[in-house]
């Protein structure tokens, strides 16, 4: 059994209510599926935060962190120049810095095991694209969904919108599946958000698997909390702040 987090921004309040459900729970492996930085005020603490997880994928934020940021709008490069600031930041030890900016040029960008790929995107472009629910819609684009990856299962996250892909079913919403899912024959899931939800439900979302199942997790935490923290930040918009509370 482990667990499977994407997308935490640099929301720390949320990270630390997931782990502790994940305790809970008695997970004691957890797999991250990147963007740990971005939009939120608390890149440091994530990313010490995430320094046990078996591995750390390479998210669009930590690629637009270390290159050029050019597909980002606005609102994001603005918050990932303040990211770049943090973690360059100097009332802290060189060596401290250094240490952040090497962990993130070690994150990988796909992994595999057991069978099951895990990436941040998507299986043919794994930083970059997005794999939409409305995907789900589309049997062409689904078929060459399936034909990307040949594993039973994939992982992902970067859309922020939780649910499960499979061949034939289309795209089901994590809210319209039953708490335990067995895996069908093929499947790729979008493990949700824990720092920044979309599906207009504001809790933390991520996944946990237990042999051929898996179970999609919902936890509440501080949103004040973090909320304030962007709107004290001049460089965060204050938009990335009203969206925790509306959960989209």
């Amino acid at each position: 059994m482990f667990a499977i987090i994407s997308d935490l921004h640099a929301n720390i309040e949320a990270l630390g209510a997931v782990q502790a459900d994940m305790a809970s729970l008695g997970v004691t492996e957890c797999v991250c599926l990147g963007d740990v930085i971005g939009y939120g005020p608390n890149p440091r603490e994530c990313l010490d935060m995430v320094r046990g997880c078996s591995f750390i994928l390479r998210g669009n934020h930590e690629d637009g962190l270390l290159n050029i940021a050019e597909d980002f709008n606005p609102r994001a490069r603005r918050a990932l120049e303040w990211t770049r600031s943090r973690l360059s930041a100097p009332e802290f030890p060189k060596e401290a810095n250094y240490a952040y900016w090497d962990q993130i040029d070690n994150f990988e960008t796909t992994h595999e095991r057991d069978g099951m790929l895990f990436v941040h995107g998507s299986p043919a472009d794994p930083i970059w694209e997005y794999v939409l629910p409305e995907w789900g819609d589309e049997p062409a684009i689904m078929d060459a969904l399936f034909r990307s990856f040949p594993h039973r299962a994939a992982f992902g996250g970067h859309t922020h919108v939780p649910g499960m892909f499979a061949p034939g079913l289309g795209f089901r919403a994590a809210k319209d599946l039953p708490e335990v899912v067995t895996l069908p024959a093929r499947a790729f899931v979008n493990v949700g958000s824990v720092g920044q939800p979309r599906d207009g439900d504001k809790r933390s979302c991520y996944v946990v698997v237990d042999g051929d199942t898996i179970r999609f997790r919902r936890v509440a935490y501080d949103i004040n909390t973090t909320v304030a923290k962007i709107l004290a930040i001049p460089e965060l918009d204050p938009f990335l702040a009203r969206r925790l509370t509306a959960g989209v």
